[in-house]
C-alpha cells in the first residue's frame, strides 16, 4: 500500500472553527441556544430529521466542533456559572463533561492531528481569555489573557496549524487578531473597523478569510493579511457563523435574526436558503472532506466464504492514527474463479476457488483475497455427473465424468457451436441424491446457417440439458440444491440486436415464445468477462436474453381461483437488476400496502397502496434508481396480515 495525500470525511464547523470543507454530505448539524430547550440537531438535505440531543436548560450552547480521531462531537455553553465544555458522540448517545468550572464560553477550534482543542472565554469580570487543552480537557492553559474589564470580546476562533497561527474575531473591538499557538504570544491586528465581526472562516489555499459582521448585516472577505476587504453579501439578519467551501465555491452561515441556514457562492452570488428554521442559531456544522493522509485498505482483508453466499467489500482509508473512513473506490476481481464482483464491491460466490479483489481510489489500490470453499457434508454421499456434449448431426464428443462437488468448463466445441463454449457448472455437494448423465446441445429452436446460428426473440446465447436417470429421460430434472451456472454471450450479437449488456437476463425457454424465470436466482451480468451468473433450480433449456418480467403459469393457474390464505412470495427474479416482481395473495378483499425498505428499516419506496378483492397479483418494482444492495419488501393489509421478505439488488 502507498501512502498518498487523499480525501477524508469529517464533520467541519461552520463558523467558530473555520476550516476550510467541501459541502457533499449534506447533513446539517447545529446548536439551538433557546434558554429553556436548546438542542443538538443534525438533519438531512431534504431538511428530515436525522437526531436530535436535548441539552441542559439555561446552558446557552454557544459552539460545537467535531473530531475526527475519535468520531466526537464537543460543545460549549455561554452560562455564566459553571460552564463546560462537554464530548458528545457522533450519534448524540453518549455524553460527559471535559471542561468544568469555567464562564461564559464561545467559540471553539480542535486540532485533531495534535490532539489540542481550543475555546474562548469571555467572563468580563475575569478578563476574556483563549485556553488550550488536550482533547480530554487535561492541561489547560492559558494562551492570551486579555485582563479584566476589557474592551476586548473574542468570539470566534480558527487555526492555521500549518502555519502555527490562530485566528479570532473581537466583537467588541471591531476586529480580527491573531497571534502564534504559543503561551503569551503577541497579539497582531489584522482588521480594524469591522461592526460586530462574528463568524470566521480560513481558506489556507486561496491565502483568503471570510466572517460575518453581526451588526453590520454583512459577509465579508480578505486576504489573510487583511489585504483586499470586500463586502460579498448585506442586508442579512445578524448573521453569525460561516464555512467555506473551496471546491465548490461556496460558502454557508446561520442567522441569528431569522433562524435561517443560508449559502452561495464564494463571491456572494446565488444565495440559497435551506429552509431550516432554527431557534437562535449559534453554531453549525456540515459533513466535509478534509486531506490526511491515509492509506486505502480493503475490509474485509483476506477472508474465506461458503459458496454460493454473498460478502460484502468495503474500502477504507486508515490515517496514521489507526482511524477509519469511508471513501468510495471502483471495484475489480481478477482470476474469476470464484464470480463477479458488484460496482458497490459486492460478491457472490458462484464456484468455488480464488479470487483477488482490487479497489482503486484516485491513484491508490488496495487488494484482498477470496476463497470460496464448499464445506458442505453430504450424507447421501459423492454422486456423479457424465457430460454428453451432441451435434445437430448426432454426432456426440467424448463423454466427460465428474463428482459432485467439482466445477465443469464446457469447451471443444467447433465453430459455430464454439457460442457455448466457457459455459461453467458447479454441482455443490448435496445438489444430488443419484448418479445423473447430462446431454448438451444447442436448442431445438437454435436455427443453423452455414457457419452461423441465429436464435430469436432478442436471444442471445442458449444451451439445452437433456438430463438422464439411467435411460430415462426427465425433463426438468429439479436438484435438491440450486446449481451455479455461468453462460457466456457475444458482444457482437448483443450489439446487433440493440440490448444494453446491462438489460441482459438468464430465463428458461419452455418453448420458441415462452420464457420463465422462476427456478432463476441470482442473476449477475459481468460485463467485463462476458458472462451471466445465475443459480438454478432445475435443468431444461436456458437462455440468455433481453432481461423481461414474466409470470409464471402457476401463477396464472391460481388467479382462476380465490386463494384459500394471505401470503407474500418470493420475488422473481432474485437478485435482479434492475426489475423485479413480487406476487402475493389475499383471499379476501383488503386494503394492502406493499412497500420497500432499506436495511435500516426506512421506507424507500410504496408499490400498492389501495383496496383490493381477494385473488393473486403480481407487481414490478423498477430498482433503476436504487443502488445495488439488500432491501426489505413488506405487506401489510387491513385483515391484520403482514409479512417481510428479502430481495437483493445487483447492478
Amino acid at each position: 500500500m502507498r501512502k498518498i495525500k487523499t480525501i477524508l470525511l469529517m464533520i467541519v464547523i461552520i463558523g467558530f472553527c473555520g476550516l476550510p470543507f467541501q459541502l457533499v454530505a449534506q447533513n446539517i448539524i447545529w446548536v439551538e441556544s433557546a434558554f429553556e430547550a436548546p438542542r443538538l440537531v443534525k438533519t438531512a438535505a431534504d431538511r428530515s430529521q436525522l437526531l436530535s440531543q436535548s441539552l441542559p436548560a439555561g446552558s446557552l450552547p454557544q459552539s460545537i466542533v467535531f473530531n475526527t480521531n475519535e468520531s466526537s462531537f464537543y460543545w460549549s455553553g455561554l452560562s455564566y456559572i459553571n460552564a463546560g465544555i462537554n464530548k458528545v458522540s457522533s450519534d448524540f448517545s453518549v455524553s460527559s463533561e471535559i471542561v468544568k468550572s469555567q464562564s461564559v464560553l464561545r467559540g471553539m477550534a480542535v486540532d485533531p492531528l495534535n490532539k489540542k482543542i481550543y475555546w474562548i472565554s469571555t467572563n468580563l469580570v475575569n478578563g476574556p481569555k483563549i485556553w488550550r487543552a488536550d482533547l480530554d480537557g487535561q492541561s489547560p492553559k492559558v494562551l492570551i489573557d486579555f485582563g479584566p474589564a476589557s474592551n476586548n470580546t473574542p468570539r470566534a476562533i480558527s487555526l492555521d496549524v500549518d502555519a502555527g497561527k490562530m485566528y479570532w474575531t473581537n466583537f467588541g473591538a471591531g476586529k480580527i487578531q491573531r497571534a502564534d499557538l504559543q503561551v503569551g504570544a503577541l497579539q497582531e491586528d489584522i482588521l480594524g473597523g469591522l461592526n460586530g465581526p462574528s463568524g470566521l472562516a480560513l481558506d489556507m489555499d486561496s491565502g483568503k478569510m471570510y466572517w460575518t459582521e453581526m451588526n453590520g448585516g454583512k459577509i465579508k472577505s480578505a486576504d489573510l493579511n487583511g489585504a483586499n476587504d470586500t463586502v460579498l453579501v448585506q442586508n442579512l439578519s445578524s448573521p453569525n457563523s460561516i464555512a467555506i467551501n473551496r471546491q465548490l465555491s461556496k460558502m454557508a452561515w446561520t442567522e441569528m435574526g431569522s433562524g435561517k441556514v443560508k449559502s452561495a457562492a464564494l463571491d456572494g452570488s446565488n444565495i440559497f436558503d435551506y429552509n431550516v428554521s432554527a431557534s437562535a442559531p449559534t453554531a453549525i456544522l456540515i459533513e466535509a472532506p478534509i486531506e490526511p493522509s491515509g492509506d486505502l485498505v480493503v475490509i474485509p482483508a483476506d477472508t474465506t466464504i461458503q459458496v454460493q453466499n454473498y460478502v460484502q467489500f468495503k474500502s477504507q482509508l486508515v490515517d496514521s492514527f489507526g482511524n477509519y473512513y469511508n471513501i468510495s473506490a471502483s471495484w475489480d476481481v481478477t482470476r474469476r474463479l470464484v464470480g463477479p464482483i458488484t460496482q458497490d464491491g459486492l460478491i457472490f460466490s458462484y464456484f468455488p476457488g480464488k479470487a483477488n479483489v482490487m479497489a482503486k481510489a484516485d491513484s491508490m489500490v488496495a487488494k484482498a483475497s477470496l476463497t470460496g470453499v464448499d464445506t458442505t457434508i453430504d450424507s447421501s454421499g459423492t454422486n456423479k455427473i457424465k457430460f454428453v456434449r451432441i451435434f445437430p448431426n448426432g454426432n456426440v464428443r467424448n463423454p466427460k465424468t465428474i463428482d459432485e462437488g467439482k466445477k465443469y468448463v464446457l469447451g471443444g466445441l467447433p465453430d459455430p457451436f464454439n457460442i457455448i463454449n466457457g459455459t461453467m457448472l458447479y454441482f455443490p455437494k448435496g445438489s444430488l441424491h443419484e448418479d445423473i448423465t447430462i446431454e448438451i446441445r444447442l436448442p431445438e429452436f437454435a436455427k443453423l446457417h452455414g457457419d452461423s446460428i441465429e436464435f430469436i426473440e432478442k436471444v442471445v446465447n442458449g444451451i439445452q440439458f437433456d438430463v438422464f436417470v439411467g435411460d430415462s429421460l426427465i425433463s426438468p430434472y429439479y436438484f435438491d440444491k440450486p446449481v451455479s451456472i455461468a453462460l457466456p454471450f457475444k458482444r457482437g450479437i448483443v450489439k446487433r440486436l440493440g440490448i444494453r449488456v446491462e438489460d441482459l437476463g438468464l430465463f428458461y425457454a419452455t418453448d420458441s415464445l415462452s420464457f420463465d424465470s422462476l427456478g432463476v436466482s441470482h442473476v449477475m451480468v459481468d460485463s467485463s468477462d462476458n458472462r451471466i451468473y445465475g443459480l438454478v433450480e432445475h435443468f431444461s433449456t436456458l437462455v440468455v436474453r433481453e432481461n423481461l418480467v414474466v409470470s409464471s403459469s402457476k401463477a396464472d393457474d391460481e388467479k382462476n381461483t380465490a386463494p384459500s390464505n394471505f401470503e407474500l412470495k418470493q420475488n422473481y427474479p432474485n437478485p435482479f437488476n434492475p426489475i423485479t416482481v413480487i406476487n402475493y395473495q389475499i383471499p379476501k378483499q383488503s386494503e394492502v400496502e406493499l412497500s420497500i425498505f432499506n436495511t435500516l428499516g426506512q421506507k424507500v419506496a410504496t408499490l400498492v397502496t389501495e383496496n383490493q378483492a381477494a385473488g393473486t397479483y403480481n407487481v414490478t418494482w423498477n430498482a433503476s434508481g436504487f443502488a445495488s444492495g439488500i432491501y426489505l419488501y413488506k405487506i401489510e393489509t387491513s385483515g391484520g396480515f403482514s409479512q417481510t421478505k428479502k430481495l437483493i439488488l445487483l447492478k
